[in-house]
């Protein structure tokens, strides 16, 4: 942990389940302390509570799988089931609460398509990006 570590502009999926939403662990009046573990840490129970008591995550927002386009939960009947990253659609809906949610990043998202750039790595409404060799039989890609 450092004492100059920042962190904003992000999207949390909240537990439903779990009282502790957040825990921030912090060197203190240390510049880094890397032998801290999480039970030197402070729990927060809402991303509010975590912002107000340290001053990160104040543009940060709590989201939920409804804001992708076709993404679910991982089906809890079969625990060890293996998702592939190609069946996986993380494209933002485009009413999503992370639409117009992010910070400018010289470089990267310098097109963004409305106020400000959206949380993630792909603009909603755009086209996914294609990296690196292609594949004419996607059909075996990673099966």
């Amino acid at each position: 942990s450092t004492s100059y570590s920042t962190y904003d502009y992000n999207g949390y999926r909240l537990n439903k389940n779990a009282e502790e939403q957040f825990v921030w662990v912090s060197p203190g009046e240390k510049l880094r302390d890397y032998n801290i573990t999480t039970k030197d840490g402070k729990s927060f129970s809402s991303l509010k509570e975590l912002s107000a008591a340290t001053g990160l995550e104040s543009h940060s927002i709590e989201v939920d799988y409804d804001i992708f386009m076709n993404l679910h939960p991982p089906d809890t009947a079969t625990r060890y089931a293996i998702y592939h990253a190609s069946d996986l659609q993380f494209q933002l809906k485009p009413n999503a609460k992370a639409v117009d949610k992010g910070v400018i990043l010289p470089n990267i998202n310098d097109d963004f398509k409305g106020k400000a750039p959206d949380l993630g790595a792909i603009e909603a409404g755009t086209s996914i990006p294609i990296y690196g060799r292609r594949i004419k039989d996607k059909s075996s890609f990673y099966r």
